[in-house]
């Protein structure tokens, strides 16, 4: 094993690296839980709605209203658009 090849002081220097390094992690880690605790607030806030907002109420949910199939249009017959140059 390499750590028993290593003296006591290059153990403390590791040790110490390592301690660094951990610290520099817990920073991290806790920069990252608060970040995610705010995506987390965003995420759980109420839709926007028209009573909440100033959105249009056309763009609002629609309850007891099911989609229609929209019916197919037809051009009128006889009535066609020139094509391109002859």
């Amino acid at each position: 094993m390499i750590l028993k090849a290593l003296s006591k002081d290059d153990l403390l220097a590791l040790i110490q690296v390592q301690l660094v390094q951990a610290e520099a992690q817990a920073a991290q880690i806790g920069a990252l839980m608060a970040q995610i605790a705010e995506l987390e607030a965003r995420f759980d806030a109420p839709r926007k709605t028209p009573g909440n907002s100033s959105t249009p109420p056309s763009k609002g949910h629609k309850p007891n209203h099911p989609e229609r199939p929209k019916k197919p249009r037809h051009g009128r017959p006889g009535v066609t658009r020139a094509g391109g140059p002859p």
